[in-house]
């Protein structure tokens, strides 16, 4: 409280982009269990084809469009449907956050952004010429083995990861933690408000807006816009999604370097551990963080095999949301890019008998080739140096 009229007054002056809100915003969010619908069996189909369209608007439609443009080269049903969540995932979390700085939130923009930027890929691809749709229709029957083992696959990890964790949330959909309840107070009051709100109402107090998150807290806003239910289901719905994603993309790095069902194998347990279980049985903006970091690193480990300028760029661009996403999460990112291109520039991929000279298929990179890995391992850890040195 100041002593010039007893006036509350904000920690930080109003920032452009950002919204005013003369509501105290904190606690429990509103809308849980007394807005929940009812049992009517119509009513639950309803709900669950419109979920099925919404998840389906957010999380593939625009990267099915936009994915071939920025991420050519997917040979497989499973590289496909990363391709197009991945895609479809930065899409939004751009885009959702420019909507939010420009203060125009809401159901009708996202709906416009995500149909337009689909419409754009879709006019902007070529036609697929002759030779490719004849070789498509030559592996025709293999495209079926891998939709059966794909479809086997998506039942294991429903088993074993998806429905164990929503069976592990209470009835009634509360969090477990209150972590979750202000995170998600975040997105409800950009969503209520159509902007990032200057201050929010913490502990009796105006408080500057949590800005750290900034694209997760847009897209989950956007989300909660067009999701059915009330705010808790809405939640639910949104956190097994970008569980299934992070099972996904997982799957998809892991299958660059191994088979696919060991993959697979990988991904469960990766999932399964108790500290990445913990982090998805609620919601966090690391979480949909770390999903992005799978993503960025599949794209990062194909752009250094292929060389295509097009894979750097997209990789460069998740990269970048995800340190907009979460700081901390990105220092994971980081490293695990240096590991990645350490292993591609020396494991040689033709083993012991192709460099007899290293032996256990090892080869000596150029000093070109190890430019890139060491200016990032220099970056990475004169950052972490002056972090430690300069804490905040």
């Amino acid at each position: 409280m100041s002593r010039n009229g007893g006036q509350a007054l904000s920690y930080t002056p109003d920032q452009p982009g950002f919204a005013a809100t003369d509501r105290l915003i904190g606690g429990h969010a509103p809308g849980t269990m007394d807005e929940r619908g009812s049992m009517d069996p119509i009513a639950l189909l309803t709900s669950a084809v419109v979920a099925t369209m919404v998840s389906a608007l957010l999380f593939l439609l625009p990267g099915m469009a936009i994915g071939p443009l920025v991420l050519p080269g997917a040979s497989t049903p499973l590289a496909r449907v990363g391709r197009a969540a991945g895609v479809s995932l930065l899409v939004a979390l751009i885009g959702c956050t420019i909507l939010a700085r420009a203060g125009i939130l809401n159901a009708g923009s996202v709906v416009a952004l995500l149909l337009g930027s689909s419409l754009v890929g879709v006019l902007a691809r070529r036609p697929r010429p002759a030779i490719a749709r004849m070789r498509r229709g030559m592996l025709r029957g293999r495209r079926r083995a891998w939709w059966v083992a794909a479809a086997a696959s998506t039942a294991l990890v429903l088993v074993v990861i998806v429905i164990p964790s929503h069976l592990g949330v209470s009835a009634d959909l509360l969090p477990r933690s209150s972590t979750t309840w202000y995170y998600l107070n975040l997105a409800q009051a950009t969503a209520d408000l159509g902007a990032f709100p200057a201050t929010l109402g913490e502990w009796g107090a105006l408080r500057p807006f949590q800005v750290d998150y900034m694209p997760v807290t847009a897209h989950t806003a956007g989300a909660l816009l067009l999701l059915p239910g009330d705010q808790l289901v809405r939640l639910e719905i949104y956190r097994l999604v970008i569980l299934g994603l992070a099972v996904l993309f997982a799957t998809l790095l892991f299958r660059r370097w191994v088979s696919g069902w060991t993959a697979v194998a990988g991904a469960i347990l990766l999932l399964g551990t108790v500290r990445l279980e913990g982090k998805f049985d609620g919601y966090r903006p690391e979480t949909v963080a770390l999903v992005l970091v799978l993503f960025t690193l599949w794209v990062a480990d194909r752009a250094i095999a292929e060389r295509d300028r097009r894979l750097v760029g997209l990789a460069i661009v998740g990269a970048a949301v995800v340190f907009l996403g979460h700081a901390e999460v990105f220092l994971i990112l980081a490293p695990a890019l240096i590991g990645i291109a350490v292993a591609r520039l020396i494991v040689a991929p033709g083993g012991p008998a192709r460099t007899p000279g290293w032996g256990l298929g090892l080869r000596l990179p150029s000093a070109r080739l190890l430019l890139a890995p060491g200016l990032a391992v220099a970056i990475v850890a004169g950052v972490l140096q002056r972090l430690i040195k300069c804490p905040p």
